[in-house]
């Protein structure tokens, strides 16, 4: 899951059409600030960039049940956020669980800093866990860290 999410980061070159209008998602909706920019929606997913950030966000239907259970969401959860912070020199600087939207998706949403290709960078971390799909949203970059924890919480259940 992490790297199909983080593969999409590399179609970004290819961003062109402006991203103004929140995107309809099916269960979900991504609505970016201004000035992300990127191509068309795919079925394998959205990429956006602004600047040096890059955003994507991926569907996999992986149900989520555990999710919706308190006595089992935390053991679901756990190996969820460890896969994204297990790549060498990736550190995790916040982590925030929690339910959103109208039905209370379980969400998890994650900060982590790590070196990318050309230097130190910040990546958030929205997954959205249905009960029958997982949306992901993957905002990595330099600079600003709240402008991308922005970004990634931009994808919100309908």
């Amino acid at each position: 899951m992490i790297v199909r999410a983080l593969a999409l980061v590399g179609l970004a070159a290819t961003a062109t059409t402006a991203a103004a209008d929140p995107i309809d998602l099916g269960p979900a909706t991504l609505a970016l600030e201004p000035g992300w920019a990127g191509a068309a929606p795919t079925d394998g997913g959205v990429v956006r960039q602004r600047g040096a950030q890059t955003l994507v966000v991926v569907r996999y239907d992986v149900p989520n049940l555990p999710a919706w259970r308190a006595a089992t969401r935390a053991a679901h959860l756990a190996p969820i956020a460890t896969g994204f912070v297990t790549a060498p020199g990736t550190v995790e600087l916040a982590r925030a669980v929690g339910a959103t939207g109208p039905a209370g998706v379980p969400t998890l949403d994650l900060t982590l800093r790590r070196r990318g290709p050309a230097g130190p960078e910040v990546v958030a971390v929205r997954v959205l866990l249905f009960r029958t799909l997982t949306l992901v949203a993957v905002a990595g970059g330099p600079g600003d860290r709240a402008a991308l924890e922005r970004a990634a919480r931009a994808l919100t259940p309908d």
